[in-house]
């Protein structure tokens, strides 16, 4: 079914909606988890880089009210990533397949005009217990690629900081440590045949938006060679840890923990009182290492992915 032959008030955004867009995406996200999960900074940056007129949809109500919001992102990594917010209380029937009709319209077009490149991978994400969005996505041709788990932990109390053997030292990210950052994060994951990030794009995508605090990016050096971090948001109810890495060479010997647990402190001395992150279902270790570190999986998305 095409998008022009529903009754939807379907158009493109422009740069005075973002602000209406953003306001929408928290209501979802209320509808949809209980509380927030947007950041208006993220939502500028992406305007910032996409064409609005091409790459970009609202979907609104006779009452005026938006129901729906699609973006296709920039390729990135050979991919382009699609957010798609649905309201779970005003979003109509159909609603859904209609902008992923126009969105996946668009990336075969891109792909098709040479203006991405052919083997381009389409990406986007559903909430996994969202079973009529589920559908949707498998409708047009998405296929399941993985499944990403929230692990989470609340805290009643402010927990102790770590105490680091000798030689350690933890300090805030400074410019000189950028570009070892970026080699620690490459050589610390098994990448399952995932092509790491560029500098550049790791960069921009690590430095982006109003969250980047440096007080937030934990270094740990030994003897002066950094070897392990962990990158921090403040996302005002919680701490988003983005990565958390510790050399090869250092793994499995404590200082992943230790890491941890000072991510866990530094919630405390900032009075917030959850510190989450995601994790990947191919990387067992990683979900079993934070379940032992005391956090629980409290949400479980679905990787979907098509070609054009």
């Amino acid at each position: 079914m095409k998008a022009d032959s529903l009754s939807f008030n379907l158009q493109h955004p422009s740069p005075d909606d973002l602000d209406r867009v953003f306001n929408f995406m928290i209501e979802s996200d209320i509808a949809e988890y209980g509380e927030e999960d947007s950041d208006k900074d993220d939502l500028a940056d992406q305007w910032s880089e996409a064409d609005l007129a091409a790459d970009a949809w609202i979907a609104s109500n006779d009452a005026g009210e938006l129901t729906g919001y699609a973006l296709l992102s920039d390729e990135f990594n050979d991919r382009r990533y699609l957010d798609l917010y649905l309201h779970t209380g005003r979003s109509p029937q159909g609603l859904a397949e209609a902008l992923l009709d126009l969105a996946v319209e668009c990336f075969v077009t891109l792909v098709r005009s040479g203006a991405s490149q052919p083997d381009c991978i389409l990406t986007a994400f559903a909430n996994g217990l969202n079973q009529s969005n589920r559908a949707a996505y498998e409708s047009r041709g998405f296929t399941v690629e993985k499944f990403h788990y929230r692990m989470q932990m609340d805290f009643t109390k402010p927990h102790p900081a770590s105490e680091w053997p000798a030689g350690f030292t933890l300090a805030p990210i400074t410019p000189a440590d950028e570009h070892p950052l970026h080699d620690l994060i490459t050589a610390a994951f098994d990448w399952q045949g995932v092509q790491p990030l560029s500098f550049e794009d790791w960069h921009k995508q690590i430095f982006r938006g109003g969250r980047y605090d440096p007080e937030l990016f934990l270094m740990l050096h030994l003897e002066g060679k950094l070897v392990g971090a962990a990158i921090c948001y403040d996302e005002e109810s919680r701490i988003w840890l983005k990565e958390l890495a510790v050399s090869k060479e250092l793994q499995g010997q404590g200082i992943g923990s230790l890491l941890l647990k000072q991510v866990f402190a530094l919630a405390g001395q900032k009075d917030i009182p959850t510190v989450a992150l995601g994790v990947v279902s191919l990387n067992p270790k990683a979900v079993e290492f934070y379940e032992r570190s005391g956090m629980s999986r409290t949400r479980e998305f679905v990787q979907y992915h098509r070609k054009a």
